[in-house]
């Protein structure tokens, strides 16, 4: 039998042929002899003996320690780029050649918190397969650590202090040994089930500092807290990323709270005070600050006082990057005062949808992934330890498995957030956004600016061009034209919606109103209006008598194209969803004037309501007359005005006049691209201002394992006003790279005549492999771990003696030959018998 060949041939090939040793075991990883473990005790003498090492910062491998700048992080505008609405001009070329190839990458972590939440001992029988492809998984992303914002198991262990630490050795002990086998270094958050969960009796205090003293002696976090909190708040420095760990429960005396005040409140200012010269900051701590926000199969505790606690404006102060949290059980993000809240993690043996984090530190800029798989539950209810113990009903499923479609396609990535290090100062960031102009189709000339973070994206139709929102805006102006008193009036646009079905406060798409009232406005009010967060056209009288249309959101909501429009014909005001009437009412108001512009985007009273990140808007008109069903942009894509519709804005967006410094970024290949190839950049950087731009210099950051070398000049000195430079890379993408959507960004920096700026363009780029092989020996080969190598040969959907006979049977066969890409199991660019060791072996594990 083959398997015979294979072992001996294993044990006798020289390194030469080989590249594996030939001992193997049936054990998928080899169990920690406990008999060689240290007591806590000891552990504990060594780690404390060990932390006087000269700095209060026992893991700053890459922190500098240099002064604090004179200007706080806060001050600096970040993300202020146009992306994609360069015109394509030509450039002029520089004079220094930069010809070397680079990653852009400094390190990757992820992020999983919530995991398991329930008392999963080491090894659970149901389990392990699952856990064994997850935590493989998470090994293939390559951190540098893991993340974990707490809730590690359920907990419910309240007899005693020695059960409390008996049972943490066991369970907390038993979770640290699976990512220390896999040399994954991990940080943990402590939550509250750390604290045997909530709510904490007189009984249940007692017991916490057992419970404290067990988490530091077993995740042995860094001892750089505060003096109440040695190893349950702590902080760590990688390649100038701040990582900063809070502890969220806090104790006075006989009393509890969700809060980080006091001693650690002080403890966290300083650290981010004495670290103001890092690129990012990442805090996490286990409950969200800022709802709402999705939960299942959680208790779903908050932070005391929210987003106006002195926590979350501490954060604020010092421009904190990201917040990330667990405790729900659910995804939630959003961006409130410059901060990125990732609530994320999930109940595993309940929820079917699990997720991860995955952190890209880049030279300009932190990339946040989160992507999601899909588990099948089967076999019952598994008996917990704390069921066991009679302090939980209920449980995780007894068997747990990922689904087919994840193990063949892998963890598929649902959310990306970029948070851009292309920083400017409030002075020089007026020149990156200049004057850049949107064009008005209608005959009255109403051309919006673009305000703040606004960038180009695909419009409703799939092609063309619409905007995104990332806390900028439009400013349509405020011609007379766009002062409607009387009606009729029409009011439509397309939305791609940022915020969830459940709100994230008011979302205004098209609003012109006067300071401290309304004149017209189509949005979407937050939760706690009267409205209860339905869509709404609203209107307002010179006397001040309101008039309002509502009708509930469409299903699906969050990131799904509707389109939107608002007719009032002197008699009914109607609102159309998606070209149906959805709802009207009977009325024969005038509406209030204004001097204030028509702005997209923002209310331009209330200028704290944007619409939420990441909100694409299209073809926004305004009409002074009441169009019928069948003349709206549902059902009727025009492509100008017809000149006789009374239309008074036009904006379809695809004619941008950029202003200030635009970078203009493309890649050679349209379509999707192969894993292995190589592609063209090209960028061109315009200086549409009235001054010189020094010390311009364009970089490219590529996905993590792609690379990039220039192959014409990006160091270019000086550009004239007026004046455009163009700069040309070859992109490497990665030979393992997953099928799927990347970002390239495309990044010019220069100094204004106030300061560093810097411009960013994001190139999409799609991979697409070769796709599922043709048959070999008649039956069609599957991948079964989703690594892009097709290991189950005959199609069974297992890999098994069977595959190892069929590929040695067709070895010299085109069935194999004319397929390298899904069956070159070494990677050495051919199949041959080395292909075959490697697929034994793997077998083997």
């Amino acid at each position: 039998m083959l398997r015979n060949y294979l072992n001996w041939d294993i044990n006798a090939t020289d390194d030469s042929t080989t590249t594996r040793s030939g001992t193997m075991t049936n054990e998928r990883h080899d169990r920690v002899d406990e008999t060689a473990k240290p007591d806590r005790e000891t552990e504990r003498t060594y780690r404390r003996s060990t932390e006087s090492n000269g700095t209060d910062d026992p893991v700053s491998a890459g922190d500098s320690g240099g002064p604090a700048p004179s200007v706080s992080r806060r001050t600096v505008l970040r993300g202020v780029a146009l992306t994609g609405l360069g015109a394509g001009l030509s450039g002029v070329g520089g004079t220094a050649t930069a010809q070397q190839s680079t990653t852009g990458d400094r390190f990757r972590f992820v992020s999983v918190p919530d995991m398991f939440n329930w008392d999963i001992p080491n090894p659970q029988p149901g389990w392990e397969d699952a856990i064994d492809w997850f935590l493989d998984r998470i090994k293939d992303e390559d951190p540098s650590f893991v993340l974990n914002a707490g809730d590690v198991m359920d907990a419910r262990w309240w007899d005693d202090e020695t059960q409390v630490e008996t049972l943490c050795d066991q369970f907390w002990g038993g979770y640290k040994d699976r990512f220390d086998e896999r040399n994954l270094p991990l940080y943990v958050a402590p939550g509250d089930h750390e604290r045997g969960d909530n709510d904490w009796g007189s009984h249940k205090l007692s017991l916490v500092p057992a419970f404290e003293e067990s988490f530091v002696d077993i995740f042995d976090p860094p001892m750089n807290g505060p003096p109440n909190k040695q190893g349950l708040a702590y902080y760590f420095v990688e390649s100038d990323v701040l990582f900063v760990t809070v502890d969220t429960w806090e104790q006075d005396g006989g009393s509890w709270s969700l809060s980080v005040t006091g001693d650690q409140l002080d403890w966290f200012e300083g650290v981010l005070a004495d670290h103001q010269d890092v690129d990012h900051v990442v805090v996490q701590g286990h409950v969200p600050v800022v709802g709402p926000v999705d939960s299942e199969y959680s208790s779903a505790l908050m932070l005391d006082g929210g987003q106006s606690s002195a926590f979350w404006q501490t954060m604020v102060d010092y421009g904190v990057d990201a917040y990330l949290c667990g405790e729900h059980h659910a995804i939630t993000t959003k961006q409130v005062d410059g901060i990125w809240q990732i609530v994320h993690g999930a109940l595993w043996g309940n929820s079917s949808d699990l997720n991860y984090l995955v952190g890209t530190v880049q030279d300009n800029r932190l990339v946040l992934e989160l992507k999601e798989f899909l588990v099948d539950y089967s076999g019952g209810t598994l008996q917990t330890k704390s069921a066991e113990l009679g302090n939980r009903s209920g449980g995780p499923s007894a068997e747990i498995a990922i689904t087919d479609g994840s193990k063949q396609n892998g963890p598929q990535t649902v959310e990306t957030i970029v948070i851009d290090g292309c920083d400017c100062s409030d002075a020089a960031s007026q020149w990156v956004d200049g004057d850049a102009t949107v064009i008005d189709e209608s005959t009255h000339g109403n051309d919006g600016s673009l305000v703040g973070d606004v960038s180009a994206a695909t419009g409703h139709q799939g092609t063309g061009q619409g905007l995104t929102f990332d806390g900028g805006y439009v400013d349509a102006g405020s011609d007379a034209s766009l002062d409607i008193t009387e009606p009729p009036l029409t009011v439509e646009c397309w939305v791609k919606p940022g915020d969830p079905a459940s709100g994230d406060g008011f979302q205004p798409y098209v609003v012109k109103v006067p300071d401290g009232g309304g004149q017209y406005s189509l949005h979407r009010p937050d939760q706690n209006h009267d409205s209860g967060g339905q869509l709404e056209f609203a209107m307002q009288s010179p006397s001040g008598e309101w008039q309002w249309v509502r009708t509930p959101i469409p299903t699906p909501w969050q990131g799904t194209w509707h389109h939107l429009a608002a007719v009032y014909d002197g008699s009914t005001l109607t609102m159309y969803v998606d070209g149906q009437s959805a709802a009207s009412t009977s009325t024969s108001i005038s509406m209030n004037g204004s001097s204030n512009a028509l702005e997209i985007g923002r209310n331009p009273y209330h200028t704290d309501r944007h619409v939420s990140p990441g909100t694409v808007v299209d073809q926004v008109r305004v009409y002074r007359s009441a169009l019928s069903p069948n003349q709206l942009g549902y059902d009727n894509p025009r492509t100008e005005p017809t000149g006789n519709d009374d239309a008074v804005l036009w904006y379809d967006f695809e004619t941008i006049q950029a202003g200030g410094l635009t970078l203009d970024a493309s890649m050679a290949t349209s379509g999707s691209i192969q894993p292995g190839s190589t592609e063209t950049i090209d960028a061109t950087l315009t200086n549409g201002t009235d001054a010189a731009m020094e010390d311009v210099d364009l970089s490219v950051d590529a996905p993590y394992g792609w690379s990039t070398t220039a192959t014409t000049a990006t160091s270019v000195g000086t550009i004239a006003a007026g004046d455009s430079v163009s700069a040309s890379w070859e992109l490497s993408i990665s030979g393992d790279a997953s099928d799927g959507d990347y970002d390239v960004f495309v990044e010019a920096s220069v100094t204004t005549p106030d300061g560093p700026c810097c411009v960013t363009s994001t190139i999409d780029v799609t991979v697409a492999g070769p796709g599922i092989p043709d048959p070999v020996d008649g039956s069609t080969p599957t991948d079964p771990d989703g690594d892009g190598d097709y290991e189950d040969v005959d199609g069974d959907s297992q890999v098994t003696d069977a595959d190892l006979d069929v590929y040695a049977d067709h070895i010299d066969d085109p069935e194999l030959t004319d397929q390298v890409e899904a069956f070159d199991y070494n990677d050495n660019g051919r199949i041959d018998h080395g292909d075959l060791i490697e697929l034994f072996e793997e077998m083997e594990q």
